[in-house]
């Protein structure tokens, strides 16, 4: 029996397999968890235009907090559906170090729409009106 068969095709003299001509298939790369693509959608120019955004909107409840390097970012969650379900449009305000530069508004793209059939709560206020 010639060795080359017993070993495989890619057997050298010494016995032992070469790898350099084999596709080695490297390990997927992790998944990161669910990344959001935050969208730019104005600039606020102060403290009051923000406050007078929220208020006409009426549409946001804060979420989170947290400080980078390019600012702090106030992450608010759709309170248009009730907490349970979980609404998946989402917004940050970014406020810039540098207060001359405003306060950035970001979403994620995504439409407040009830899960499971489920009215979103000005529905429900309608309603019981």
């Amino acid at each position: 029996m010639d060795a080359n068969k017993i070993l495989g095709e890619n057997a050298d003299e010494s016995g032992e397999e070469s790898f350099k001509d084999k596709d080695i298939e490297e390990p997927p790369l992790k998944k990161s968890r669910n990344e959001i693509q935050w969208i730019f959608q104005q600039k606020l120019e102060n403290i009051e235009e923000k406050e007078t955004f929220m208020k006409e909107t009426k549409m946001w409840s804060f979420k989170n907090k947290k400080v980078s390097s390019i600012g702090e970012r106030v992450y608010y969650r759709c309170n248009q559906v009730k907490k349970q379900f979980r609404c998946p449009a989402e917004m940050h305000l970014l406020y810039y170090p540098n207060e001359t530069d405003g306060i950035g508004v970001f979403t994620n793209g995504k439409d407040c729409s009830p899960k499971n059939g489920e009215p979103s709560l000005n529905q429900e206020f309608k309603k019981a009106k």
